[in-house]
C-alpha cells in the first residue's frame, strides 16, 4: 500500500500533470508510512492511547477492532470444526456489536450540526451569484416571462425557460445569500459530496439509534405474549438495522468519490513540490522552504491516502450487509468472511490514525 522509494531514485518531471511526467513517478503512489506518522505522537507511549482511549471514536473503534477480531477467531474455529470455540467468539462479537451502539445514541444531532457548518447554501449562492449577469441569450429576462407567443412561435420556448432559470437563480441567490459573497473555502464538488456524506451518516445514527431502542424492548407492546412480542421486535430491529446500514452504503459511495478526487489533488500537490527540490534553486531560503513544503505535502498525502483507503473498506463492507447485499446479488453468495472482517479493521484502524495524538 505504501512507497518508501528514496528521493535520489526519482527524477524530475517537466511538469506536474501526470500525463508528462515520467513512468517510473506517475505509477507511483508516493506514499510513505514514515510521513505519516512523523506528526503523530510516539506509539510506545502509553500516555497517547489513554488519550485516544479517552475519545468517543478512539474508544469505538478500540471496540470496534475487537468485535472484528472476535468475528475472525469465531470464522477460522468454525472451519475448523471446534464449534464451541466459534460459538463462543460469536456470542462476544454480538455483545461488543450491541455495546458499541449504546455510545451512538444522538449522534445524529452532531452529523446535523456538522452539515449547518458546512454553509452548502451560502455556498450555492455564491456560486449562483457567479452567473447572475448572463442574461438569457433570445430575449430579456422580464419578456422571457410571457407566454402570450408560445403557441405562435414553438422556439419561444427557449427563452421561456432561461428567463425562468434566470428569475429562479436570483431568488437562490438572494435567499441564500445574508452577507456580501464571498468565495468558499472547499470546492463545491467537495463541499456538496461531502454533505451527501454527512447526510447517510445521520442517516445511519438516527436509524441505528432506533434499531438499538427497539431491540433493547422500548417500544414493545407488553399486551402481546413474549414469544410474539420478542419476534415483532427482531422484525423491526432488523428492518431499522437494513435502513441505517444503506444510509450508511449511500454515504460511504459519496465519501469515496471525494476521497479519490482529493488524493489524485493531493498527488498533484505533491509531485509539483518533488520537482522542484529537483531543480536547481537560487538561495538557502528556497531550499528551505521547498523542503518543508514537500514534508508537508507528504503528509497531507499519506493522510488523504488513509482517508481513500477507510472509504474503499467501508463501501465493501457496507456493500456485505444486510439490507444491501451487493454480493449476495451479484455473485450469489456473502463476501467472503475472512475478507470481511480484514476491511473491517483497516477501517477501523484508520479511524485510530485519525484521532491518535498528534505530536507536540
Amino acid at each position: 500500500m505504501t512507497s518508501t522509494v528514496p528521493d535520489e531514485t526519482i527524477e524530475a518531471p517537466t511538469t506536474t500533470t501526470t500525463a508528462n511526467l515520467p513512468a517510473s513517478i506517475s505509477k507511483l503512489p508516493i506514499v510513505c508510512l514514515a510521513h505519516g506518522m512523523r506528526h503523530k505522537a510516539n506509539a510506545y507511549e502509553l500516555k497517547n492511547w489513554v488519550a485516544l482511549a479517552l475519545t468517543l471514536d478512539g474508544r469505538d473503534k478500540l471496540t470496534k477492532i475487537l468485535q472484528y477480531v472476535a468475528r475472525l477467531l469465531s470464522w477460522w474455529f468454525a472451519g475448523r470444526g471446534r464449534i464451541n470455540q466459534a460459538q463462543r467468539f460469536a456470542s462476544l462479537k454480538n455483545s461488543l456489536t450491541t455495546s458499541r451502539k449504546a455510545f451512538r445514541m444522538g449522534r445524529s444531532v452532531i452529523e446535523f450540526h456538522r452539515l449547518r457548518k458546512m454553509g452548502i447554501l451560502e455556498a450555492l449562492g455564491y456560486y449562483l451569484q457567479q452567473n447572475l449577469d448572463r442574461k438569457p441569450r433570445d430575449e430579456p429576462a422580464g419578456k422571457c416571462l410571457d407566454t402570450g407567443g408560445y403557441g405562435k412561435n414553438q422556439q419561444s420556448l427557449v427563452p421561456l425557460l432561461n428567463g425562468l432559470a434566470y428569475r429562479l437563480q436570483q431568488k437562490m441567490a438572494t435567499t441564500f445569500l445574508l452577507t456580501e459573497p464571498k468565495l468558499p473555502d472547499t470546492p463545491l464538488w467537495a463541499l456538496l459530496g461531502t454533505a451527501l456524506k454527512t447526510l447517510g451518516l445521520m442517516g445511519f445514527w438516527a436509524a441505528d439509534n432506533i434499531s438499538f431502542l427497539i431491540a433493547s424492548g422500548t417500544f414493545d407492546n407488553y399486551r402481546l405474549g413474549s414469544r410474539e412480542r420478542l419476534e415483532r421486535r427482531n422484525r423491526y430491529a432488523r428492518r431499522a438495522s437494513a435502513v441505517a446500514n444503506r444510509a450508511y452504503f449511500g454515504g460511504a459511495v459519496a465519501g469515496l468519490i471525494v476521497n479519490v478526487r482529493g488524493y489524485l489533488d493531493q498527488r498533484q500537490t505533491t509531485l509539483h513540490f518533488l520537482q522542484q527540490r529537483r531543480e536547481q534553486t537560487q538561495t538557502a531560503d528556497e531550499i528551505d522552504f521547498t523542503k518543508k513544503g514537500l514534508e508537508k505535502a507528504r503528509e497531507k498525502h499519506f493522510d488523504s491516502f488513509v482517508a481513500l483507503t477507510k472509504s474503499v473498506c467501508d463501501v465493501l463492507v457496507f456493500s456485505n450487509n444486510p439490507g444491501i447485499d451487493l454480493w449476495q446479488q451479484q455473485i450469489g453468495h456473502k463476501m467472503h468472511e475472512g475478507f470481511h472482517c480484514l476491511f473491517g479493521l483497516i477501517s477501523a484502524s484508520a479511524v485510530l490514525y485519525n484521532n491518535y495524538p498528534a505530536a507536540c
